[in-house]
């Protein structure tokens, strides 16, 4: 199941099997065992060390989170907390004026779409943030269709 579980699945579960660890819910269910991403530090790393190359126009491209229920229908879509990092660290550091952020749905199609509307601003950034592997793929591809050369220098 994909997304996050809602509080009632979650106590469901648990009432069936009590020995059970969820992966990536992010939710403060006393007695819940989680395994879990720290996207907020992972994101602000990211960031940290696109500013440290000189990098201050910084786009975003990610996707909304999903919260399921215990049929596996999504009963809610709320802000993902890589977007949430993203916008946080892009104010302490006063960059407000280059904070783009591009909704897509997790594809590589619609992260295509999304880096086509980012390459229509005036003032382009110069470093993306891309949440996903297969949105990486969508970006990759519009930047190549561009003619833009993209630069992975993490040293």
């Amino acid at each position: 199941m994909e997304g996050e579980m809602t509080a009632a699945a979650i106590e469901q579960i648990q009432n069936i099997n009590p020995n059970v660890i969820f992966l990536d819910v992010n939710t403060n269910i006393r007695g819940c065992n989680i395994v879990r991403n720290d996207f907020i530090e992972a994101t602000t790393n990211i960031l940290d060390t696109l500013y440290e190359m000189g990098h201050r126009n910084i786009a975003y491209i990610g996707g909304k989170s999903a919260v399921v229920n215990l049929d596996g229908k999504i009963v809610l879509r709320k802000d993902d907390l890589r977007e949430d990092g993203y916008i946080a660290w892009m104010k302490m550091h006063n960059l407000d004026q280059y904070c783009h952020i591009f909704t897509a749905n997790w594809s590589a199609d619609e992260a295509l779409e999304a880096t086509n509307q980012l390459l229509q601003l005036k003032d382009r950034p110069t470093a993306i943030v891309v949440t996903s592997d297969p949105m990486a793929l969508g970006v990759y591809k519009a930047l190549n269709d561009a003619k833009l050369l993209i630069m992975l220098d993490f040293t």
